[in-house]
């Protein structure tokens, strides 16, 4: 990216993650080519499936995330064979913690959340 657009932070940032990870998965999704299942199901459950790598890479004491950086997005077919219908939503990181990390989550009640139809 060029002009306004340019950031250097991001920059310096999207080069470093990739270092700081032992792997990376690239996550990709093969659309159905009947589209006998609506798309909105198909990303559905890739992201549920995402969220497993999520959960398997927590259990095993390591840590993950899941991103999708616009330059790599933009620029990813010039890496990897996409096929027909196949399209990248990103990458998981994956490595071990540098230290280890204190979770403080707030919960908000769940009828601050949810309506309850009847």
């Amino acid at each position: 990216m060029t002009g306004d657009q340019f950031n250097e932070r991001k920059y310096k940032k999207l080069r470093a993650s990739p270092l700081k990870s032992s792997h990376i998965i690239i996550l990709t999704m093969q659309r159905c080519p009947k589209e006998s299942v609506p798309e909105w199901e198909e990303v559905a459950a890739m992201a549920c499936g995402i969220q497993n790598i999520y959960l398997s890479v927590t259990a095993a004491g390591l840590g993950g995330y899941w991103s999708s950086p616009k330059l790599l997005m933009s620029q990813i077919h010039h890496h990897i064979d996409l096929a027909e219908g196949e399209e990248c939503y990103g990458f998981f990181y994956i490595g071990v913690p540098m230290q280890e990390i204190e979770l403080t989550i707030e919960k908000k009640p769940l009828e601050d959340k949810v309506t309850w139809y009847r």
